[in-house]
Parts: structure tokens; sequence; C-alpha cells
């Protein structure tokens, strides 16, 4: 059976096709990204995602500033991890 092959390729981290992977997560009902990535593997933990909800209530604008304050804080976190080394010899 062919889904066998495809699944035995995911299990030994080969790529499969696409087309199958399509076929295989309509069949189990679920995304492709899902079957791939792994529902847990994504989005917010459970403790930000109580706190971002209320964020679909929130006017377009008011959206952008969140959007903007987050990506703020990621490019800060981001530069943090790619200079550690240079902060801590400089300490």
């Amino acid at each position: 059976m062919q889904t066998n092959v495809h699944i035995s390729k995911i299990e030994r981290n080969t790529k499969p096709a696409l087309e199958p992977l399509i076929g295989l997560s309509n069949k189990l009902h679920t995304t492709l990204d899902d079957l791939v990535v792994g529902e847990d593997q994504r989005g917010p933990a459970d403790d930000l995602r109580l706190q971002l909800e209320p964020l679909s209530l929130f006017d377009d604008e008011d959206r952008q500033v969140v959007k903007a304050v987050l990506e703020s804080l990621i490019l800060k976190r981001n530069a943090k991890l790619a200079f550690a080394d240079q902060i801590r010899e400089a300490k």
C-alpha cells in the first residue's frame, strides 16, 4: 500500500512527495501542517493563548500596535541570542 511507504518515509525523516501527503491528510481529516509539524508544535502556549484571545475584539489599528510590540520583542530576543557570546565577553 502506497500510504504505508510514505508513512515509513516520514518515520525515517525522508521527504515524501507532496500529493500523497495531501491524500493522507484528507483521509485523516487533518491539515498538512498538523500532519507534518504536529498540532502541539505551533501556536502560543496555553497561558499566552488565553491572553491573545481578546485581540480578536480589537480594531485594526490596535491590532497593528500589538503586532508591532510583539515583533519588537521577538527581534530583541533574536538579537540577544545572536550576540549572546559577545554580550557575555563584554561583562
